[in-house]
């Protein structure tokens, strides 16, 4: 076991961007276009005449989004089709996130509910989702924001979605606003979510905050995994500090953490 020749202070999310003092490493004592389904030729009838409406949903959604108001009538009476026989409505909304079209996703969205159809987390997800990785932050926070004003309330994957999406873009100020989001609402983080801090912060070549982020997953109960050490180990080697790239590896072997291919890549490169 090894000890640090410096002290790592109390960590608060709210604090992280005002700690200027470096943390070490310090390891825990042993604990657009829609793509049309094919029909493989081995399916049922019943299967063959689903895929087959669930293609043209996708046709005519498809020509909705493209500005067609009339088909998004039409669109819907397929898509009450579609309800009795279990697809989900996301086949449509994922089209007009795909077209970027907001206010014609949105209309739909209002459709739904006039129809008695309750929207889902799952279905704003997959709006944030697909406009976010369009480039289109403000639309996914738009619509984030707007949920509870239909009744549905953002959850775990909600957050990481934006947290990911807002680290990629550069922008890890607003990262760390929606973990503070997180914990004020009540919505529980995982390893997912730090994860994706780590390794947000780490590629911008801020790794004392990289560890910060570390070091507060055990006291709340999230188990870090095999990514977290592969990403946090990759970092410190990319870096140079193989020492404390060693480190980690033994801490990761002591919690029980089997090690994969890829950390065993990075170990071995490490040393070359």
């Amino acid at each position: 076991m090894w000890t640090s020749s410096r002290t790592i202070p109390s960590i608060h999310i709210n604090q992280l961007r005002q700690n200027t003092e470096t943390t070490t490493y310090t390891p825990s004592p042993t604990t657009t276009t829609p793509i049309q389904p094919s029909i493989p030729a081995s399916t049922t009838s019943d299967q063959r005449q689903q895929t087959l409406l669930q293609k043209s949903v996708y046709n005519v959604a498809s020509a909705a989004a493209h500005g067609n108001k009339s088909d998004l009538q039409t669109a819907m009476n397929l898509f009450n089709g579609l309800i009795a026989k279990g697809i989900p409505h996301e086949t449509i909304v994922t089209v007009f996130g795909k077209r970027g079209d907001y206010e014609r996703a949105n209309t739909f969205l209002d459709q739904l509910q006039e129809k008695g159809i309750p929207l889902t987390t799952q279905t704003y997800n997959i709006l944030i989702n697909t406009f976010g990785k369009k480039g289109d932050l403000e639309t996914a926070m738009k619509l984030t924001n707007g949920m509870t004003e239909k009744g549905v309330y953002p959850n775990t994957v909600t957050y990481n979605t934006l947290i990911s999406l807002y680290g990629k873009k550069g922008d890890c100020d607003t990262a760390v606003k929606l973990l503070d989001r997180m914990t004020e609402n009540g919505v529980p983080q995982n390893t997912i979510t730090y994860n994706t801090l780590i390794n947000v912060f780490g590629k911008k070549g801020d790794l004392d905050t990289a560890l910060k982020f570390f070091n507060l997953m055990i006291p709340k109960g999230i188990q870090p995994s095999t990514a977290t050490f592969n990403t946090l180990i990759g970092l410190f080697a990319k870096k140079g500090d193989t020492a404390t790239a060693a480190k980690l590896y033994n801490d990761m072997i002591v919690r029980g953490i089997s090690p994969n291919d890829i950390t065993y890549k990075i170990m071995n490169n490490r040393t070359h």
